[in-house]
């Protein structure tokens, strides 16, 4: 029977939950089985130190280590599940710190648009004042031209 059990725990991946009450039933008497008889071997024990020496392998029969594995695997599901977290989080932190550098982007590339106004702006104001200082220098040219020409006229008689 202990066998039958062994090898449906090991080998056998069952999804039914009534099979597997079951089974883990069965293995519960066939442990409370041999824990009756570690009892009564150590009740009619004379000598505890030699009883101990002589029966290490029925203290590991009785020795409980599904509730020690099952316990180490809600451990390490724990750890895992706040590794997960942990992960989670620092990608949270990761994706808030993209999107503030993302908006200074943006606001950099703003500024860089506005300064490109601002330079054609100053452009222009340079050309319009070239302009205006060469219409006024050509106006001066054409006026002092005409002045000249004017006092060159030959004069009629």
């Amino acid at each position: 029977m202990l066998l039958v059990i062994i090898v449906l725990e090991l080998f056998v991946h069952v999804e039914d939950l009534r099979i597997l009450f079951w089974i883990h039933l069965a293995d519960g008497l066939v442990i409370a089985v041999f824990v009756i008889d570690f009892i009564l071997l150590a009740i009619h024990a004379q000598n505890a130190k030699q009883f101990l020496k002589k029966s290490w392998l029925d203290i590991l029969a009785v020795f409980p280590f599904n509730l020690v594995f099952s316990l180490a695997e809600r451990l390490f599901r724990a750890v895992a599940g706040a590794e997960q977290i942990v992960v989670g989080q620092a990608i949270a932190h990761e994706g808030l710190e993209a999107r503030k550098l993302a908006g200074e982007a943006v606001k950099g590339e703003r500024l860089a648009k506005l300064s490109r106004f601002v330079r054609i702006g100053a452009r222009m104001t340079r050309i319009f004042s070239k302009s205006k200082s060469l219409h006024l220098k050509s106006s001066k040219l054409k006026s002092s031209k005409l002045k000249s020409f004017k006092k060159k006229k030959p004069s009629r008689p």
